[in-house]
């Protein structure tokens, strides 16, 4: 996919080719130890969805594009995933979508989230259980 980028006098063409989707899954996830869901180079993320495999886990999300850092947090249903929503009131937070989903759905998180150096992190900070935390992600890479 391509887009044209203007910024100022400055416009140029941007192209993405989609990468293999993510299906992360951690089984057995150690309380409050970040997981590397995605760690790429010129990565924008157009969808993310986070949960577990036991109810009444807290779940935690991290996004460090370029440095900044955006982070969200949810008490996640068994086997339940939750949509990764930018907060636009703070930049700097991301939101879960407090209905559990079962299906894809297009979020427009691209664009939001998006930098040469994309890294993607997902801990549980309670332990209700043995839980196993799984992330699914739709990315793109730049590649011009």
């Amino acid at each position: 996919m391509s887009y044209v980028r203007t910024s100022g006098n400055i416009t140029e063409q941007v192209t993405y080719q989609q990468q293999a989707d993510v299906n992360f899954n951690q089984a057995g996830a150690v309380q409050n130890t970040w997981y590397t869901v995605l760690n790429t180079l010129n990565g924008r993320l157009e969808y993310i969805r986070v949960g577990c495999t036991v109810a009444n886990e807290t779940v935690e999300f991290r996004a460090t594009i370029d440095g900044t850092i955006k982070l969200g947090a949810n008490n996640c249903n068994f086997g339940s995933l939750y949509e990764i929503l930018p907060d636009l009131a703070a930049i700097n937070n991301l939101n879960f979508d407090g209905t559990a989903t079962n299906y894809l759905a297009y979020r427009g998180l691209a664009g939001i989230l998006e930098g040469h150096r994309v890294l993607i992190e997902v801990r549980k900070t309670t332990n209700a259980g043995a839980s196993a935390l799984v992330c699914t992600m739709i990315h793109h890479k730049r590649v011009n």
